[in-house]
């Protein structure tokens, strides 16, 4: 397995935090989101990891010299950002010979990899995504499911959301995403990709914690969870 790990944001709604250190370094429970997805994918069986950086790229980049585990890292530097859907069209030759991961490392949470894996096999889903019940549905991506997981619709931070079930920033897809993908850049995956996979791509409930310490809210919630 291989896995695109997103780290090339500027954190902007942490405001200061972000400042001197890239977003995927903060530490949750004395350690940074970087080690905590690099432990959580090396233990669901992920052997390659692709990590693009952009925001204080040298500090990841010491960072990752400093890894010690089984997964091979490669690193993509985007001198200027390419939008998350961007850095996967660029990558697709990493990614082009079966499943793999997309991760936003900013997502802390408990879910079990190998069971949205297992959830994701045996059907033809372009793409798994792994979702969660969000308090504020207006600020997330909004999936709407029937009665056997597939999404039915998407919409990115609705004015009336229909559902509350938002996207976690985490989705085991397929090799053939790639082909809906343009060549405009930036390209997000919000806006550019998840639309285009209504009716191909199936919800995985996670039936823990997901949460998104990318706010400053996010980042004490994540914070307790690890207590």
């Amino acid at each position: 397995m291989k896995a695109f790990l997103l780290c090339a944001g500027r954190g902007t709604r942490l405001g200061t935090m972000t400042n001197k250190r890239p977003k995927c370094l903060i530490e949750i429970g004395n350690k940074s989101m970087l080690s905590h997805w690099l432990e959580r994918l090396e233990g669901s069986d992920v052997t390659e990891v692709l990590i693009n950086l952009h925001h204080h790229a040298d500090q990841i980049q010491e960072a990752i010299g400093r890894y010690r585990g089984s997964i091979r890292v490669y690193i993509s530097y985007e001198p200027v950002l390419l939008g998350s859907a961007g850095t996967l069209a660029e990558g697709a030759s990493f990614a082009k010979d079966g499943p793999f991961w997309v991760v936003y490392c900013d997502n802390f949470t408990d879910v079990d990899l190998r069971k949205v894996r297992s959830f994701h096999e045996g059907y033809s889903a372009w793409a798994t995504l792994v979702l969660f019940r969000s308090k504020r549905p207006e600020a997330c991506g909004i999936v709407e499911l029937d009665n056997e997981n597939w999404i039915v619709d998407f919409e990115e931070k609705p004015h009336a959301p229909r559902s509350n079930l938002a996207w976690g920033g985490i989705m085991l897809c397929e090799p053939r995403i790639f082909s809906l993908l343009s060549s405009v850049r930036p390209l997000d995956i919000g806006s550019d990709l998840l639309p285009r996979l209504v009716g191909r791509s199936r919800g995985y409930i996670c039936p823990g914690y997901l949460v998104d310490m990318g706010t400053p809210e996010g980042y004490a919630a994540a914070q307790k969870l690890h207590m």
